[in-house]
C-alpha cells in the first residue's frame, strides 16, 4: 500500500469510500486487506500484552498503538466503481472520499464525479502516488524541471532579498502545492495565504474554456483542510481565503491588504484571474520578490491567452515594472524576479 493512502486513511475520523475505475477494483481491495491484516495482527499483539501485563509488553502495546496512527479499528472502507447512485447524499454518510485511478487522468476524471460529495462538505483526495501530497523539505537531488526543484531554489533565493515576507498561492485546488510550498518554504517565510474561490475555476472566457472550463479544478475547503493535516503542515500558519478573485482581491477585509509577499505562486490558469491577481500583489511584493507561473507557456506559449496575456497588460499598464525571468520549470511553468526601474522599492 502506497505512503499517501495509508496516511489518508489513517487521517479519517468517519466511514471511508474508495472510488475506483473497472481496471483499479481488484487491486485497491487488495490492499485494504492488506491493511486489515496489518490491523489484526496490532490488535492481537495489544491482548496478548494485556494478557501478560507486564512492563514489557505494555511497552510493546504502547508501540503497537502508535503504529496504528490513531485510526479507529471500528471506521468502514467501502469501494464502490458505479457512482450513479450518488448523485444526491445526506451530509456525513462519510467523513473521506478517496479516488484511485490507473494514471492521473483516470483519477482527475473520477475526481471530478465526485462533486456530490465536496457539495456535503465532505473531503475528497486523490489515492494515487502520481498526485501525492508533500511531506518533507525538497533537497538538492529534486533540483531538476519539475516544482519541486523550483519550490528548492526559490527558497535559496529569497533569502537573498533582505526581508522576510509571506507567500501567496492564487489556485490552491486541493492544496497539494501549498504542501510543497510549506515543506520548502517553512524557515523563509512568515505565513501562507492560500487563495481559491473552492468552487473551480471561475471566469474561463472562450478560447481558454476548452483546456481550463469553468468549475473545474474543483476542491472544497474541507479537502484543503484535510490534506494540510495528512502532510503535516502547522496549520496555524496557513490562512485559506475563500471565494472568486473578483471579490476577495478587492475586498481589504478579506484579502490581508498589509501583508508583503516575498513569493507568489499563481496557479489561476485563465487570463481573468491572473489579471486580478497581479494588480493585487503590485503593492504588496518586496524588493526582489519570486513570481511564479504555473500555467505560463500554456496556449502554445500564445501572448493573447491565459496568464501570459496577463502578464503582458500588467507590463503594459505598469512600464516602471521589470519582471526578469529567472527559471522555467514543468512543462508550462516559468518564474520572474520583480523589481522597479529608477530608485530602489521601500
Amino acid at each position: 500500500m502506497s505512503e499517501l493512502l495509508k496516511r489518508q486513511i489513517a487521517a479519517a475520523r468517519g466511514d471511508i469510500l474508495i472510488l475506483v475505475t473497472d481496471d483499479m477494483e481488484l487491486l485497491t481491495k487488495l490492499l485494504i486487506q492488506e491493511l486489515a491484516c496489518k490491523e489484526q495482527e496490532l490488535q492481537r499483539q495489544a491482548e496478548e500484552a494485556n494478557r501478560l501485563a507486564d512492563e514489557a509488553e505494555q511497552a510493546r502495546l504502547a508501540a503497537a498503538e502508535e503504529q496504528r496512527q490513531g485510526r479507529d479499528p471500528r471506521i468502514n472502507l467501502h469501494v464502490v466503481k458505479d457512482l450513479s447512485k450518488f448523485t444526491s447524499l445526506p451530509e456525513g454518510s462519510y467523513s473521506l472520499v478517496i479516488c484511485i485511478g490507473r494514471d492521473n487522468a483516470q483519477t482527475h476524471r473520477l475526481y471530478a464525479l465526485a462533486n456530490p460529495f465536496k457539495k456535503a462538505n465532505i473531503p475528497v483526495v486523490f489515492g494515487n502516488p502520481q498526485r501525492g501530497l508533500i511531506f518533507t523539505s525538497p533537497n538538492w537531488r529534486d533540483v531538476d524541471l519539475h516544482m519541486s526543484g523550483m519550490f528548492y531554489l526559490a527558497n535559496q533565493y529569497i533569502r537573498s532579498i533582505g526581508k522576510k515576507g509571506s507567500y501567496a498561492e492564487f489556485g490552491v485546488f486541493d492544496g497539494r502545492s501549498m504542501t510543497l510550498a510549506y515543506h520548502a518554504l517553512k524557515d523563509s517565510v512568515d505565513k501562507f495565504f492560500g487563495f481559491d474561490s473552492f468552487e473551480g475555476i471561475v471566469g474561463s472566457q472562450d478560447d481558454e474554456s476548452r483546456v481550463f472550463p469553468d468549475g473545474s479544478y474543483y476542491a472544497n475547503i474541507e479537502t484543503f483542510w484535510h490534506n494540510m493535516g495528512v502532510a503535516g503542515v502547522d496549520e496555524k500558519r496557513v490562512v485559506p481565503v475563500k471565494g472568486i478573485f473578483q471579490e476577495t482581491l478587492a475586498n481589504n477585509e478579506m484579502n490581508h491588504a498589509s501583508q508583503r509577499y516575498s513569493i507568489c505562486y499563481v496557479d489561476s490558469d485563465i487570463y481573468e484571474a491572473a489579471y486580478l491577481v497581479l494588480n493585487y500583489i503590485k503593492s504588496r511584493l518586496l524588493p526582489g520578490a519570486l513570481i511564479m507561473f504555473d500555467e505560463y507557456h500554456t496556449f502554445g506559449a500564445d501572448p493573447n491567452r491565459g496568464e501570459r496575456r496577463a502578464v503582458r497588460q500588467w507590463l503594459d499598464e505598469n512600464p516602471d515594472i521589470i519582471l526578469e525571468h529567472y527559471r522555467n520549470f514543468s512543462a508550462f511553468g516559468a518564474g520572474f524576479i520583480y523589481r522597479l526601474s529608477g530608485s530602489p522599492q521601500k
